[in-house]
């Protein structure tokens, strides 16, 4: 039996967010609208993606209840945001509809529940058309937050902005509960070993996150003093607690997020701050356009996963 839920637009729902930033929930019955691609990016309503298969580690935790995936989204960028040189809707729609359809295909008993939270007011008719052709048990939530935020501010702002808005949705619809564990995903990659970073995740924490600070190399492989916000888990209170409202405070949020965090970690017991696996990413960066399995970047990978189980100490 499909889990699909019905758009709600009361406004009932919306009490704990501004009037001027209203939520509405899109209806999972499939509209007249059909995915258009064009020949930069194929139809990902057809056709599957291989990844590597599940990685054994030793703090596998098999009995973990199913938690919920939160795909960012922003099909349509503002003209404003200059951060980005992957602004194309085609292009955009099909990197997101690629990353859904892999999440979908994770075993139930890991995720149960997939959020897509979207900021630029477009039609999300053909995500729930992939979801009923696929016979998911799954369920999808298809939430359009506001698009009136100040574009200048940049992809960080607009991004945890979405999130506020949409996690306060979720909570007083009902679809998320304070204590709930989400994983949030940058909408548009792949974590190919989705579920080797759910399982080894501890049993109980607030934030498991990846932090990144190699004193000296600076930041040569990437940013440094920094909180990878591509993909990272929380309790719905942690969230609360550590990130809420913090969009307008930092101007690089990964920087601002790593301090915040970093501090916590001292009267929080139950931050988890690195990863134990080493996250397999698929895709393009928005800021670069760049391809997450090119040489010089599976390299890096290849560099901190290693780093992680030889030399825990470097947060590399």
């Amino acid at each position: 039996m499909l889990q699909f839920e019905r758009s709600h637009t009361q406004h009932g729902l919306n009490r704990a967010l501004s009037s001027k930033r209203r939520c509405y929930e899109q209806s999972m019955t499939p509209g007249k609208r059909r995915l258009q691609s064009d020949d930069r990016g194929t139809d990902r309503l057809s056709g599957d993606r291989k990844f590597e298969p599940l990685t054994m580690h030793p703090h596998m935790n098999w009995g973990a209840s199913p938690t919920a995936v939160v795909m960012t989204a922003t099909i349509e960028p503002a003209a404003a945001i200059t951060e980005s040189q992957r602004n194309d809707p085609a292009i955009r729609l099909n990197d997101y509809l690629g990353a859904f359809r892999h999440y979908l295909s994770l075993d139930d008993q890991v995720v149960d529940q997939i959020i897509i939270l979207e900021n630029s007011d477009a039609d999300l008719a053909v995500f729930a058309e992939l979801a009923r052709r696929t016979g998911t048990r799954k369920a999808i939530r298809l939430i359009n937050t506001s698009n009136d935020y100040p574009a200048e501010r940049g992809k960080g702002y607009s991004e945890f902005l979405m999130m506020d808005a949409g996690l306060a949705y979720a909570v007083a619809a009902g679809h998320l509960q304070p204590q709930s564990t989400f994983w949030k995903v940058t909408g548009r990659l792949i974590c190919a070993n989705m579920t080797a970073l759910i399982r080894s995740a501890p049993a109980d924490y607030s934030v498991y996150c990846d932090l990144r600070s190699v004193p000296f190399i600076g930041d040569r492989l990437g940013g440094n003093n920094w909180m990878d916000l591509r993909i990272f888990s929380c309790r719905i209170d942690a969230y609360d607690r550590y990130f809420r409202s913090q969009y307008g405070v930092h101007r690089v949020l990964e920087k601002g997020f790593f301090q915040i965090i970093r501090e916590a970690i001292c009267t929080d017991p139950h931050i988890a701050p690195r990863f134990r696996v080493q996250p397999r990413i698929h895709g393009f960066g928005g800021f670069d356009n760049r391809n997450y399995r090119s040489p010089a970047y599976v390299m890096k990978e290849f560099l901190r996963d290693i780093a992680r189980t030889a030399a825990p100490q470097l947060w590399l």
